[in-house]
C-alpha cells in the first residue's frame, strides 16, 4: 500500500496571524485546528481526526446547519477551481466570559478556505480561515476610502449599463428587421464593439483584485519593446479608439526583459487612456527608443490635462479625477493602478506629468534595458487557406455551444457537439476530429481531465483547445500541463479562432 505522507506541522501557520484554523483533507476529514477556533466553536481538541460532518453535522430539520452546507459547498469549489473561495460574512451570537459579564454579544466573522497543494501538484489539505471582523463591520465615518469605493461602484454601475443598453438596442433591431438591412448591420457592429468594451471592463476587475491580493506573475523573456507598441496599435485601433485623433508614432527597436502579454496591457492601458481623455482631431504622439541604458516609452496627448492636485493620486486605484455629472469620460480608476504596478514589477517606473487643465498630459515609462536580436522578432501566423476542419465544441452553456458552433458552420467547418466532459470525451476518442474546443468548467468531467485523458489514451494529433473564463498566466500554464496546445478567453474572439483553425503548427503569442 502507498505510504501515506505525514500531515504538516500547522503551528507556525496558526501562530503568525490573529484568526481561527481549522484544516481538512480532500475528504473532509479533520487533521489540524487552532486553539482559537476550538474557543470559537466552543469544541476541543478531540475532533482531530474525526469528519467534519460528525463534528459539525448537516441535518437537514435544523435551520442551525445551513452554515455547514454553506462550508461545504465552499470546499467543493475549491478541490474543484484549485483557488482560494471566499464565503460571506456570518454573524453569531457569543457568550462573554464570566469575568465580562457572561452576557451574549454578536460577532461577525469572514470564512476564507484555501487550497495546500501537495508535491504532485493535486490538493492535499484546505485551509478553513475564519477572521474575526466585527470591529470593521460597524458603522463607522465616512473617509477618502469609502469615498473612492462609492465613487467606483458608481462608475461601474454607469461603465456596466452603458454598453448594455447598446446591445440590448441592436438586439431588438436585429429581431425587427430580420438581420439583413443596413441597420441590422450597424447593430451588429455595436454588439461587437460593446462586448469588446463589456470584455476589457471585467480583465480590469479582476486583474486589478490580483494586484491587490499579489498573485500577479509574470513569464519575462526578452523582447522588442517597439514590437510591443506596434502589436498594442493594432488593438486600440481595432477598437475604434483612435479613428478620430491624430497618431504619431515613433518607435526604434530597444530591447526589455519583459512578460509580452502584460506589455501589451501596459501599452493598450496607456494608449486607451490618451483617447478617452484627448478631443477629436487632436494628436496623441508614441515615442519608444533606448534612453542610456534603459527603455524608453512616452505616450504625449493633447487632451483635458491633469490639475496639479490630482497628479499625486493619479495612480491610485479606483482614483478618478474630478469629472462632470454625466461622467462622460468613462473608466474605472484601475487602469493607471495596472500600469503602474505591472510597470514595476517589470523593474520599471512610470511618471505622470502635466502643465494643467486642458494643457494635455504626458505618461513617461522607463524600463531596464537587454541586448535584442533579429531573432526576437514576434512570430508572424503562417495561414493555409480556408481549410474545413472537422470540430468538436465542448460546451454546457446551450447559448455559448450554439453561437460558436453557428459561427464554424459558417465558415465552413463539420462541427460535433458535447454538453459534458464524458460525453465530449467518448466524441473525441471516436470521432477524432481536427480541433476541440473544450469548456473548462463542465459537468461529470472537467477540461482539464478530458484533456489528460485524451492525451494518455490516444496518440491521435487532435488540436485541443481550452475555453475558459479565466485569463490568469497560471490558468494558461495549467491548461498548456493538462495537455492543451491552445488557450482561449471567453467571450471567444472571431480573429484568434481563425488563427487556430487556419495553422495548425503557427505560434500565436508575440
Amino acid at each position: 500500500m502507498p505510504s501515506v505522507p505525514p500531515v504538516p506541522d500547522f503551528r507556525m501557520l496558526f501562530e503568525a496571524a490573529p484568526a481561527a484554523y481549522l484544516v481538512v483533507t480532500p475528504s473532509f476529514d479533520i487533521v489540524a485546528v487552532s486553539d482559537a477556533y476550538l474557543h470559537a466553536t466552543m469544541t476541543t481538541r478531540e475532533i482531530v481526526g474525526r469528519h467534519l460532518l460528525d463534528v459539525f453535522p448537516d441535518d437537514p430539520r435544523d435551520p442551525a446547519a445551513a452554515g455547514v452546507r454553506s462550508l461545504t459547498a465552499s470546499l467543493q469549489r475549491v478541490l474543484q477551481e484549485r483557488r482560494p473561495d471566499a464565503m460571506a460574512v456570518q454573524t453569531y451570537s457569543v457568550q462573554r466570559p464570566s469575568t465580562e459579564g457572561g452576557e451574549f454579544q454578536e460577532r461577525h466573522w469572514r470564512p476564507v478556505n484555501s487550497p495546500v497543494f501537495g508535491a504532485n501538484g493535486e490538493v492535499a489539505y484546505i485551509i478553513h480561515r475564519v477572521e474575526d471582523v466585527t470591529s470593521s463591520t460597524r458603522p463607522a465615518p465616512a473617509h477618502a476610502a469609502s469615498r473612492a469605493k462609492d465613487d467606483f461602484l458608481a462608475m461601474l454601475g454607469h461603465e456596466l449599463r452603458n454598453p448594455l443598453a447598446a446591445i440590448s438596442s441592436a438586439t431588438a433591431i436585429l429581431k425587427r428587421t430580420g438581420g439583413t438591412s443596413e441597420a441590422a448591420t450597424t447593430s451588429r457592429a455595436v454588439i461587437e464593439r460593446q462586448v469588446r468594451h463589456l470584455k476589457r471592463l471585467v480583465d480590469d476587475l479582476l486583474d486589478a483584485a490580483r494586484v491587490q491580493a499579489g498573485k500577479v506573475t509574470l513569464n519575462r523573456r526578452p523582447v522588442d519593446l517597439a514590437d510591443g507598441v506596434e502589436h498594442a496599435l493594432s488593438v486600440v485601433r481595432a477598437a475604434g479608439s483612435l479613428d478620430d485623433h491624430e497618431l504619431c508614432v515613433e518607435a526604434q527597436s530597444v530591447g526589455v526583459n519583459a512578460d509580452p502579454t502584460r506589455l501589451e496591457q501596459v501599452i493598450v492601458s496607456l494608449l486607451a487612456n490618451a483617447a478617452k481623455f484627448t478631443p477629436s482631431g487632436r494628436a496623441i504622439r508614441v515615442h519608444v527608443g533606448p534612453d542610456g541604458d534603459a527603455a524608453l516609452l512616452r505616450v504625449e496627448d493633447e487632451g483635458v490635462g491633469i490639475a496639479p492636485e490630482t497628479l499625486p493620486r493619479i495612480f491610485d486605484l479606483f482614483f478618478q479625477g474630478e469629472r462632470s455629472a454625466a461622467r462622460s469620460e468613462g473608466g474605472l480608476g484601475i487602469g493607471l493602478t495596472l500600469v503602474k504596478t505591472l510597470t514595476e514589477l517589470h523593474g520599471g517606473t512610470v511618471q505622470a506629468t502635466s502643465d494643467g487643465l486642458g494643457r494635455g498630459s504626458t505618461f513617461t515609462l522607463r524600463f531596464p534595458g537587454v541586448a535584442i536580436t533579429k531573432s526576437l522578432a514576434r512570430p508572424r501566423v503562417q495561414f493555409r487557406g480556408r481549410t474545413s476542419r472537422r470540430v468538436l465544441v465542448i460546451e454546457d452553456n446551450d447559448d455559448a455551444r450554439d453561437m460558436l458552433k453557428t459561427w464554424l458552420v459558417l465558415e465552413g467547418h463539420q462541427v460535433l457537439e458535447a454538453t459534458n466532459g464524458v460525453e465530449g470525451l467518448s466524441i473525441l476518442m471516436t470521432e477524432r476530429p481536427d480541433v476541440a474546443f473544450v469548456d473548462i468548467g463542465l459537468p461529470m468531467m472537467d477540461g482539464y481531465e478530458v484533456a489528460r485523458t485524451a492525451r494518455r489514451e490516444t496518440d491521435h494529433a487532435t488540436r485541443l483547445v481550452a475555453l475558459t473564463g479565466y485569463g490568469q498566466a497560471e490558468d494558461r500554464q495549467r491548461s498548456f500541463d493538462a495537455g492543451f496546445d491552445d488557450f482561449v478567453v471567453k467571450p471567444v474572439d472571431p480573429v484568434r479562432l481563425t488563427e487556430i483553425l487556419g495553422d495548425r503548427t503557427g505560434t500565436f503569442r508575440w
